[in-house]
């Protein structure tokens, strides 16, 4: 495999050690992940307003204990005042299918 490009390991490298047990040359960097990227968690249920503000609420003791930025904080709840608003509609739709319905 020489001269085609590829690293020239000892025979048996593995883990980031050379066969005979010295670290190799140029190791794989190992990434490790961001704190402030939480594990998905159990799926929400947002179905409701009262759904929302309760993940809104959340959000805010998670901003203000400093486990996720500010920056992320403010962009999740840009996400929930927009589903929120979808729930009013929809609430709205229904009630007024349901209006016209009995009108008729």
């Amino acid at each position: 495999m020489s001269g085609q490009g590829w690293p020239n390991y000892p025979q048996g490298a593995e883990n980031g050690q050379a066969a005979w047990g010295q670290p190799l040359a140029n190791p794989a960097p190992v990434v490790q992940p961001s704190p402030l990227i939480r594990q998905p968690s159990k799926r929400l249920k947002l179905e409701t307003a009262a759904h929302v503000r309760r993940e809104l609420a959340r959000l805010y003791r998670e901003a203000r204990r400093e486990e996720i930025s500010t920056q992320t904080a403010t962009r999740l709840a840009y996400l929930l005042e927009v589903l929120s608003r979808q729930i009013e509609r929809s609430d709205l739709e229904k009630r007024i299918e349901a209006l016209e319905g009995k009108t008729e």
